[in-house]
């Protein structure tokens, strides 16, 4: 078995929904039972892959279609997209990328079953304060302090939080966002992470117009929620040598076909596709 790692960074707001309502949200996005922390689905996230990829690979690599799936199965496995990076809103820099020990930590352990995770730095102790690189524009003139949303945080610098900055920009972005991510991410304690997850969402009120007169339908007032653009998620992608029958592939040649017509473009995951949202540009790591 092959594995490689991918990444979705949100260019639009990404809703993945339950399908049911909590709260005072009628369409809130699906989150991990234990961390609540938003995530996309492995299925959502192979079915995306399934239809970018070339017509003429889609059964050796995905398996058939539902009316012949007994012949065989496909020979790609994907995770689900895990949060890394969760934007909030900064006073100092428009917005803030937020981590934790706990994200870091988890993709730190995925990266080891890639024989990568001695790549990877040190996870920075937060204790009680937020960790932001030394020349963050992230704090307050004359401060020590960091305004994220409707918290004031107390701020100490850790070099470790550079390296971190530097990792992620060779993973997922580019020379040209290092500075960038460098000025702005910040690791955070794991029940803040939590919390700023849980409030800091974007939230949209939707209605639906009488076709005729023009005006709000009764009762068609929703809210959806979206994770926020520019949020960066990570998952698996795992491959075997393909199943069906006269198909010599090998498992590289299945990811390579898997992701080849995909990675680097902008796809859409998610539900919403009409308003815009869920489109995410895909990167995969071997």
């Amino acid at each position: 078995m092959l594995l490689n790692s991918y990444f979705l960074h949100a260019v639009t707001p990404l809703h993945a929904g339950t399908g049911q309502g909590i709260r005072d949200i009628d369409m809130p996005i699906i989150r991990e039972t234990s961390t609540q922390l938003p995530f996309l689905p492995g299925s959502s996230v192979r079915g995306v892959l399934r239809a970018a990829s070339a017509p003429e690979d889609r059964e050796a690599v995905f398996g058939p279609e539902h009316d012949n799936a007994h012949a065989h199965a496909g020979a790609v496995s994907v995770s689900d997209a895990r949060l890394l990076l969760f934007p909030v809103r900064s006073v100092m820099t428009t917005f803030a990328y937020l981590t934790s020990p706990y994200l870091l930590a988890r993709y730190r352990r995925d990266a080891t079953l890639l024989e990568r995770g001695q790549d990877c730095p040190t996870i920075p102790d937060v204790g009680g304060a937020a960790m932001v690189t030394s020349d963050s524009g992230l704090l307050s003139p004359g401060t020590s302090r960091v305004l994220l949303e409707d918290w004031e945080l107390d701020c100490a610098s850790d070099g470790r939080v550079d390296a971190w900055a530097d990792h992620l920009t060779d993973a997922v972005f580019d020379d040209e966002w290092r500075p960038f991510l460098r000025a702005r991410l910040a690791v955070v304690p794991d029940a803040l992470l939590t919390q700023l997850a849980l409030t800091s969402t974007d939230v949209q009120a939707r209605i639906r117009l009488d076709p005729q007169r023009k005006t709000v339908q009764e009762g068609a007032l929703w809210y959806e929620e979206s994770l926020p653009a520019e949020s960066v998620l990570f998952g698996l992608i795992a491959a075997e040598a393909s199943r069906k029958p006269g198909a010599d592939l090998d498992p590289a040649q299945v990811i390579a076909r898997a992701v080849g017509d995909a990675t680097g473009r902008a796809l859409q995951f998610g539900g919403k596709a009409s308003t815009g949202r869920g489109l995410c540009r895909l990167v995969v790591r071997p």
